[in-house]
């Protein structure tokens, strides 16, 4: 599976069950969507990060930068390699 076919089966998973869905490239864009959204008084419930973004910030440094816009934000970590550390301790790295 591919990144992007991985991305669109997690849209329409998350659609299927209700949830309005929003996708950025990377982590600088993500952290723009977050404010503005904030800002405009409908603010995400939840970001799915993917710790690695191809010539981008991925999900734990935009996690570190989302948590100072909002520190109750609810980031969730994603990643298609199962021996990272940072998914086994994803508390410690500030993902929920």
């Amino acid at each position: 599976m591919t990144k992007r076919s991985s991305v669109t089966w997690q849209q329409k998973n998350l659609a299927q069950n209700g949830f309005e869905v929003e996708t950025c490239d990377n982590g600088t864009d993500t952290m723009e969507w977050y404010r503005r959204s904030k800002e405009m008084g409908n603010p995400f419930q939840a970001v799915l990060m993917d710790l690695t973004v191809q010539g981008g910030m991925g999900g734990e440094e935009a996690t570190s930068h989302l948590k100072k816009i909002d520190p109750d934000v609810k980031a969730i970590v994603s990643n298609g390699y199962h021996n990272v550390s940072i998914v086994g301790n994803y508390r410690e790295h500030g993902f929920c």
